[in-house]
């Protein structure tokens, strides 16, 4: 009998895992492909304070300064630290004073500095911003290092598949291979697996999405274009990651997609064409290879955290966010556990707001953005 099982190892599922475990509970995480070898390990790992809703901006500066200390706190140096440019309209500007006003390192610069950083012209109505703390970490690392500590603070981690038991509305065990695991409260934190694994349906859409590495012969600092639609994220010193700020609607069934299949020659042309539109010399830019990934996303491309059922607590339709977001995101999962709710954020990530039709708005077409 355990306090609480969580299904999913994720990044999110392991913070979970962490966070829990550190305020006393007796915790086991279930997840059949092992500690970040879901959607974790096909993440780019952005790390960023840079978010247009200021709810989600605190638990994005939270998490990190979380990241920044990672090294300190769990040994392993998972974090690298970059810079973010970020190119948009002129309502770039009001983002840049809301985040300023919370103590993020961002500013506005000018062209020449645009220029400067990544060899890109802006113009006429674009504004740019730059936030020095800003990087990416490595994915499967970071899950890792969470689930370690978590074991050492008496967690069990078993790779299976899991099933809910649900009778009379009511969770009564998770089955699996291993028997049956009994808790008080059960955490639910698949990702793109959750309609698969709840009694309910979720307003969820799995999207899938393709990253290129492209060889570039130059640093690069991670790079948003909300005006052309693409990001890109320096890999080593001359092989960057390439990717869609939007990438559409389309569905997919996350049992039958393989994120190994590389993209297309026109496909990746198509991404690159995007880049060169911005970067004169991204059109030298040489493909390597790439991989695919799920985003499982909400109606409003931010992340359901609730109680659907009594005793299953769901953190879902991360929409892209949830690595970024793991270290708050599986702080706010404690807190639901412990309260009912979480304390240390914004609760504003009901289920019932899609009914209520009090969505959270982005200020950006790009969803992923936030």
């Amino acid at each position: 009998m355990y306090d609480v099982v969580i299904i999913g190892a994720g990044s999110t599922g392991s913070s979970a895992a962490y966070h829990l475990a550190k305020m006393g509970y007796r915790v086991a995480v279930v997840d059949k492909r092992g500690v970040g070898q879901g959607m974790t390990a096909y993440s780019s790992g952005i790390v960023r304070a840079f978010y247009s809703v200021r709810e989600v901006a605190e638990m994005a500066l939270y998490s990190l300064k979380f990241f920044q200390g990672f090294e300190r706190e769990f040994g392993v140096p998972a974090y690298m630290r970059t810079g973010l440019l970020v190119i948009a309209g002129d309502y770039l500007r009001d983002n840049v004073e809301m985040l300023r006003s919370m103590g993020v390192r961002i500013e506005l610069i000018d062209a020449e500095r645009v220029h400067e950083l990544i060899g890109a012209e802006i113009g006429e109505g674009e504004v740019a911003a730059w936030e020095d703390d800003a990087g990416y970490a490595d994915t499967t690392m970071v899950a890792n290092a969470f689930a370690t500590r978590a074991k050492e603070l008496g967690a069990s981690f078993i790779v299976d598949e899991a099933k809910l038991d649900v009778r009379g509305g009511r969770p009564r065990a998770i089955t699996s291979r291993h028997g049956e695991l009994m808790a008080d409260k059960y955490v639910v934190a698949v990702g793109v697996w959750a309609n698969k694994v709840l009694p309910v349906e979720l307003p969820l859409n799995i999207v899938p999405e393709k990253t290129l590495r492209v060889k570039v012969d130059r640093r690069v600092p991670i790079f948003f274009d909300a005006i052309n639609n693409f990001y890109m994220r320096p890999e080593g010193e001359s092989n960057a990651l390439l990717g869609d700020l939007d990438p559409g609607m389309a569905s997919a069934d996350p049992d039958s997609f393989n994120p190994l299949d590389r993209p297309g020659i026109d496909e990746a042309v198509r991404y690159m064409e995007s880049a060169a539109k911005r970067l004169g010399w991204a059109s030298n830019m040489g493909y390597i290879d790439g991989w695919g990934g799920l985003y499982d996303v909400t109606p409003d491309w931010m992340p359901i955290l609730d109680e659907p059922i009594k005793g299953i607590v769901t953190c879902v339709g991360l929409s892209g966010h949830g690595f970024k977001l793991s270290p708050a995101l599986g702080l706010m999962v404690a807190e639901m556990v412990r309260d009912g709710r979480p304390s240390s954020f914004a609760d504003v990530f009901r289920l019932s707001r899609f009914k209520a039709l009090s969505s959270i708005r982005s200020k950006y077409s790009q969803g992923i953005l936030g």
